[in-house]
């Protein structure tokens, strides 16, 4: 990422699509405009590891033992009960909450600290499929809890349960053997990989949609796409468009080699890619050229979320909101360059003069 915000350097453009930074330690860095910002800004301090909410207007992070829901922008914090009992928890919004309690069993969603419902699992989970695995995911209207059977090499007990995300009705409840990253991509459809490195697309009603073959890599993580598509993002950095149309892959996205622990579709067609390294790379619709790292390899801290026209992430302890718009990333560039162009300093760094005009000289 660049820094701009830390900089005393300055901003200027050197060509119609090329913004060039000079940072107050003499680097030089050009920007490729056409692309999003690297610049993001920090919305509130956080504790790493948590959840944005679907909406972008709360995060969920564990402080001493407890679920806290931090609410976006402004910081405010609610206590939403013992973590050590309650293994997952998850907003929609900020007043919109829905946990899982491992020890009974049981799904809640509450509505302004409200107990909304409460639907009972005890009696569905296969007994020993008691690990949550990374299924708790909330899309489309539904809950998706995925449980597998660590103990258990086989993976026999893989299962999953949906539940409706307003009435808490349980809409689907089936064994998935041998499943890894279960992730939904319809309101009626969700996609798991198996140990074998392939995939299957599977209804609530247990049918088996459609089979995707092994990969080259093993399977971290799945998306749908607007168009009814599979993304499916590998160990090895890949990410790969499934054309289910066409039964075969019709994009490939090389990124940094290191496992694809996030995939989403904004609503432009942009591919957000979100690494274990805590990368996050931004693809566009036209082109695989890597469009930009809009954070970099600065340790993974939690799931990035796709709000509306920007990226919402925690990075080091805080939540940061990385625009998607490329108009707002030159205002944030612009406000953020201080003066106009030092010659000196631009020769001492560049080896040329500087350019005559800058467009942020307001």
């Amino acid at each position: 990422p660049i820094e701009v915000t830390a900089s005393t350097g300055a901003v200027t453009f050197i060509d119609d699509d090329v913004l060039a930074v000079l940072t107050a330690a003499g680097e030089l860095v050009h920007v490729r405009l056409g692309v999003p910002p690297v610049v993001g800004t920090p919305i509130v301090d956080v504790a790493d590891g948590g959840l944005i909410s679907n909406d972008g207007s709360a995060f969920t992070e564990i402080a001493d033992d407890r679920w806290v829901v931090v609410s976006l922008p402004d910081g405010e914090r609610t206590d939403h009960g013992d973590a050590r009992s309650v293994s997952m928890l998850q907003g929609i919004a900020d007043d919109i909450i829905l946990r899982f309690d491992r020890a009974s069993g049981d799904v809640e969603r509450f509505d302004d600290g409200e107990l909304t419902y409460r639907t009972s699992l005890s009696d569905l989970i296969v007994p020993t499929a008691t690990g949550l695995g990374q299924g708790f995911r909330i899309g489309h209207g539904v809950v998706l809890l995925h449980f597998r059977d660590f103990s258990n090499v086989d993976n026999a007990s893989g299962q999953v349960i949906a539940v409706d995300v307003d009435t808490g009705e349980v809409v689907g409840e089936l064994a998935v053997p041998d499943s890894r990253r279960a992730e939904l991509i319809s309101a009626d459809e969700f996609v798991h990989g198996d140990f074998q490195g392939g995939a299957t697309v599977r209804s609530f009603d247990g049918t088996v949609v459609e089979r995707l073959p092994p990969f080259a890599s093993s399977v971290q993580s799945f998306a749908g796409t607007q168009s009814g598509d599979v993304l499916v993002g590998l160990d090895d950095g890949t990410t790969l468009l499934w054309s289910r149309g066409d039964q075969r892959v019709v994009r490939r996205l090389d990124g940094p080699p290191l496992p694809v622990v996030s995939v989403q579709e904004a609503s432009d067609g942009t591919i957000v890619v979100q690494h274990g390294s805590g990368q996050i790379v931004l693809w566009w619709p036209d082109s695989d050229d890597i469009g930009s790292e809009v954070v970099g390899p600065v340790g993974f801290t939690g799931l990035a979320q796709v709000v509306d026209e920007r990226v919402m992430v925690s990075v080091a302890g805080r939540v940061v909101e990385i625009p998607l718009d490329v108009a707002e990333w030159r205002a944030i560039a612009c406000a953020s360059a201080r003066g106009p162009v030092d010659p000196t300093r631009w020769r001492a760094a560049t080896d040329t003069d500087p350019p005559e005009t800058s467009p942020c000289e307001l």
